[in-house]
């Protein structure tokens, strides 16, 4: 083929140009017998195409395909599950060694039960509360500070 219109050709062919140059391409192809006659061949080629038999396609590997893809997704859920009821053991068994519970009567974890003391030995460490309605403030104040002075001192 000598004519370089061969692109534009199989375009018009396969529908894909715009009305402006699918009427340029119409008038080259009434003057070149070359590109009149590529033309012609992907007709013919089209049409053979069209009016071969469709193979048929098999059923199993598709089948085997659906399964081992099934199995492997249960196989994924499976794991997930593994992972997660692992997490929660090690959830259970952490909580279970950081707080402990007292009711049996052992002293594991006695540090942690003193760091947080009741609140009646910390009213009973409290300084002695004056009761003078005639007191002021600062004699309050210096109560308070004998009574720490005092009990420092012992």
């Amino acid at each position: 083929m000598t004519c370089d219109n061969a692109p534009q050709v199989h375009a018009y062919h396969d529908g894909e140009l715009p009305p402006p140059e699918r009427a340029e391409v119409e008038a080259h192809l009434a003057g070149c017998d070359p590109c009149s006659s590529l033309l012609n061949d992907l007709r013919q080629v089209s049409l053979r195409v069209r009016s071969a038999p469709l193979p048929e396609v098999a059923t199993v590997p598709f089948e085997r395909l659906y399964d081992t893809w099934h199995v492997a997704r249960q196989q994924g859920v499976l794991r997930i599950t593994r992972w997660l009821t692992a997490a929660a053991a090690a959830v259970l068994v952490g909580s279970l060694v950081l707080f402990p519970s007292h009711k049996g009567g052992d002293d594991m974890g006695s540090n942690r039960v003193a760091a947080a003391a009741p609140s009646w030995e910390a009213v009973a460490l409290m300084a002695p509360v004056v009761e003078d309605p005639t007191a002021t403030q600062g004699e309050e104040l210096v109560a308070v500070a004998q009574w720490m002075a005092e009990d420092l001192a012992d």
